[in-house]
């Protein structure tokens, strides 16, 4: 290769590397699956003190990706790119599109691009080179000399986001984690890679409805439900840490902040003064630092996304977080209708107001006691059903209910009024299926969810019991596989390694090729296989002929009684003679039109019965005779002398015969030459 194709930044070297793949896939010149295998490849090829040992581009241009004309043009345009960078100087992190990674490799993993970083770390697309999956790298930011403040706490919050994620069962909207641990020093965790947007980036996208954008976010409710029964509490809910796939489904991620149910989180956090989280989507209790934090907190962050989706803000902003905070714990929140410009049903948009405003109390017990209930809502509201949400209670007197009602609730401590339970019907005829499936992880979630809704229904209980106990026991092993069915020919009679050419040749000139059989000259040529078949029988022939072959004779026998079926070179086929009258004349005769190629493989079969022959080219059916055999006859110079065996003929030009088989159907043929006799010479 040409020093022209070094890559910039030292050519070879692993930024460059990364820089000319991430602008080969915005070109659309090669695909993400060709980079990572070109990487791979480059890390393969590399020692442990010489990374890399080839180029990328050499290696993209080995495996036949790109050519190098492509890769000059693209390189050209990265030094152009190179030089400019160094004249402006470097930029700021947050500022222009993902970035090169600082290294092309961190232990396994391959690192592609950057795809995000904060303050507390940053987030590679890669790749994991042993399993061959692409990944979300996520990785502390290197600590700087001294060590950087609170890298403690933030290596404490890499571990729990590790230990408690990589704990909850697989749910198809939370990213899931591969891996986690420390490598060159640096703390890391492997997810689930999720090629999409965050929630807010895909609801800005594109003119999204309110509609749409309350389905996912039930979709988003349910994944936190399901966190929450495992003993999850996420505590950074917000749009930024939801994201979007391509099919429009939602994934939770970033489980940074959170804590074990029960759990009470290291002094440090509190006894520095440091309340964490994101100001705008804290609940009351979480701004003011309480440590006895329960799902409801999640229950709030979805409120305040709802809100949002309603009103394009959050409910609380400030100058400052503590300013924000200060507003969640004291001030109320205005309702959606006052401020919004969205347009929609005001009924409907009344009753989602509702289930937003419920979502946002102040006090944990007028919210939903499950982010369950909230989807439940958020559901039925999506689907066009009624929504009684019982509002969060004043001091005195709730709406809707009377005084005296009102005092009695107050008096038995109920915080508000739980609506009656709706049919569980649906969810556990789905679980039924599931269980039946034998998929009982997915049908126990259904089972706890139908539960959670009539909490002393019977099916639902006795269905989770079922599930688990299910999920409990070692799994049955597999059944064998049946045995493939037996190939109709493995018994068949190979009638080509009987052949001795001195015996068997009638006419015409034939040779033995390393076990295929030729034809040079003749006509007609002859010759007679050593074997006579059974009264019923099937005959296959695979063949090739060339230039000035004139026609193929398949000579076969019904009981003593001999025919003959044609194929000529011009695509006429038909058995060689019925009353008298030739194969291109008789009633057997087919006219395809398509001549017989050269040098092309072709496999005829033919099938004898006591009913009549019938026989298929290339598996089409080309002749078909019902006959008691009385009316087929042959020209006499393609008669054998044993009328009962089989033969092959051939008029002019080059036959090839690779197989000649027979199937024998209603018994044993015979063999005409004893055993022992030397194959064909």
């Amino acid at each position: 290769m040409s020093q022209s194709l070094g890559e910039p930044s030292s050519p070879g070297s692993s930024g460059g590397s990364v820089r000319l793949g991430q602008l080969l896939l915005e070109r659309g010149l090669i695909t993400p699956v060709q980079l990572r295998e070109a990487l791979a490849a480059q890390v393969r090829l590399s020692g442990p003190h010489t990374f890399p040992a080839r180029e990328l581009s050499a290696i993209l241009i080995e495996k036949g990706y790109l050519t190098g004309k492509e890769i000059e043009s693209v390189l050209a345009d990265l030094a152009k790119d190179s030089a400019g960078s160094s004249a402006r100087g470097s930029e700021p992190s947050s500022a222009g599109p993902a970035r090169a990674p600082e290294r092309s490799q961190f232990g396994r993993y391959q690192l592609v691009r950057e795809a995000g970083r904060g303050a507390m770390s940053i987030v590679y697309e890669a790749v994991d080179l042993q399993l061959e999956r692409r990944v979300a790298l996520k990785m502390v930011h290197a600590p700087t000399s001294g060590g950087a403040p609170g890298t403690a706490q933030e290596e404490e919050r890499f571990v729990r986001e590790a230990r408690l994620t990589a704990n909850l069962p697989k749910h198809p909207h939370v990213v899931g984690v591969y891996d986690a641990g420390v490598i060159d020093g640096r703390r890391y965790i492997a997810m689930e890679y999720v090629e999409g947007r965050s929630f807010e980036d895909w609801r800005k996208q594109v003119s999204r409805d309110v509609q749409e954008s309350v389905g996912l976010l039930r979709d988003v409710a349910l994944a936190v439900h399901h966190a929450h029964e495992h003993g999850v509490i996420h505590r950074d809910l917000k749009p930024a840490n939801i994201l979007v796939d391509a099919k429009g489904a939602p994934h939770v991620t970033d489980f940074g902040l959170a804590k074990a149910v029960g759990q009470n989180l290291k002094a440090s956090y509190s006894d520095a003064g440091l309340v964490v989280g994101t100001p705008g989507y804290m609940s009351p209790e979480q701004a003011q630092g309480l440590k006895s934090l329960d799902r409801r907190t999640d229950v709030y962050a979805l409120g305040v996304i709802l809100y949002e989706i309603l009103t394009g803000r959050v409910p609380f902003s400030g100058d400052t977080a503590v300013e924000v905070m200060l507003k969640t714990v004291k001030d109320p929140v205005v309702a959606p209708s006052k401020i919004t410009s969205v347009q929609i049903n005001p009924v409907r948009f009344k009753q989602l107001e509702a289930i937003c405003l419920k979502a946002l109390a102040k006090s944990p017990g007028e919210r939903y006691s499950t982010a369950f209930e909230l989807a439940e809502d958020l559901n039925r509201w999506a689907s066009g059903g009624v929504v009684r949400v019982d509002r969060p209670v004043s001091r005195r007197v709730r709406v809707g209910v009377s005084v005296g009602g009102a005092a009695l609730l107050v008096a038995l401590g109920v915080a508000f009024l739980r609506p009656h339970p709706r049919s569980v019907e649906p969810e556990l005829a789905r679980a039924d299926l599931l269980f039946s499936e034998q998929k009982f992880e997915e049908a126990l979630r259904l089972y706890r969810e139908a539960g959670l809704v009539d909490r002393d229904n019977p099916r639902a209980l006795a269905g989770e019991a079922r599930a688990q106990a299910k999920l409990r026991e070692k799994p049955a092993p597999a059944p064998p596989l049946p045995p493939p069915p037996e190939d109709p020919w493995s018994r068949a009679v190979d009638l080509l390694p009987r052949v001795d050419l001195e015996k068997d040749v009638v006419s015409g000139k034939w040779a033995d090729k390393e076990g295929v059989l030729w034809n040079y000259e003749g006509r007609p040529s002859r010759l007679q296989f050593p074997y006579r078949p059974p009264g019923e029988y099937d005959v296959r022939v695979e063949f090739l002929r060339r230039g000035s072959n004139y026609c193929m004779d398949l000579i076969l026998t019904r009981s003593g009684h001999p025919f003959a079926l044609v194929l000529d070179r011009n695509g006429v086929f038909g058995f060689e003679k019925i009353l008298a009258k030739d194969f291109h004349a008789n009633g057997s005769s087919l006219r395809t039109g398509t001549a017989l190629e050269d040098n092309k493989p072709y496999t005829l079969l033919v099938e004898v019965r006591a009913s009549g022959v019938s026989s298929t080219l290339q598996g089409e059916p080309i002749c078909r005779w019902r006959t008691d055999y009385s009316d087929l006859t042959m020209n006499p110079q393609w008669e054998l002398p044993d009328p009962t065996s089989l033969g092959i003929g051939a008029w002019e030009g080059t036959l090839i015969l690779r197989r000649i088989q027979v199937r024998e159907v209603s018994g044993p043929g015979e063999p005409t030459r004893p055993a022992g006799v030397p194959p064909r010479k």
